[in-house]
């Protein structure tokens, strides 16, 4: 909805910044489908955490991802546990584009990968132990 301030959006509010490469991969005009899957880095953490996304021709954007998502076959937990995972990826990568681009800290595609999967692993493990208490 143009709620994050990349910086195509900024610029749309003539607000330029002096940076307007990717601060993920270094290469390309960062802006929201550029981060959200275009770019290398975070192209790579999502084919880590769902590999399911490798076999697309063409990178697809968030809205298709999320579509996507939906379309897998499988239960709905598993759905869930997917798209809670899309989830995790877009804050972190959005985190990681914040450290780089406002911080001092950047951190490579494998240790954001393991940060969101140990994550997923814990929302995961605490809704398995909500479920058993109902029963």
């Amino acid at each position: 909805m143009g709620g994050l301030k990349t910086v195509d959006a900024l610029a749309r509010r003539n607000i330029y910044m002096t940076d307007p490469i990717c601060p993920l991969c270094r290469c390309d005009l960062e802006s929201l489908n550029h981060l959200l899957f275009e770019c290398n880095y975070s192209f790579t953490v999502l084919v880590k955490l769902i590999p399911n996304f490798h076999h697309f021709y063409l990178r697809l954007s968030l809205i298709q991802s999320l579509n996507h998502v939906g379309s897998i076959a499988g239960t709905k937990i598993e759905k869930q546990a997917l798209l809670l995972t899309l989830n995790a990826i877009v804050y972190y990568l959005w985190r990681e584009r914040n450290n780089r681009r406002f911080g001092s800290s950047s951190h490579c595609v494998y240790t954001t990968t393991n940060l969101i999967a140990k994550v997923i692993k814990y929302k995961l493990s605490q809704r398995n132990h909500l479920e058993l208490g109902k029963n």
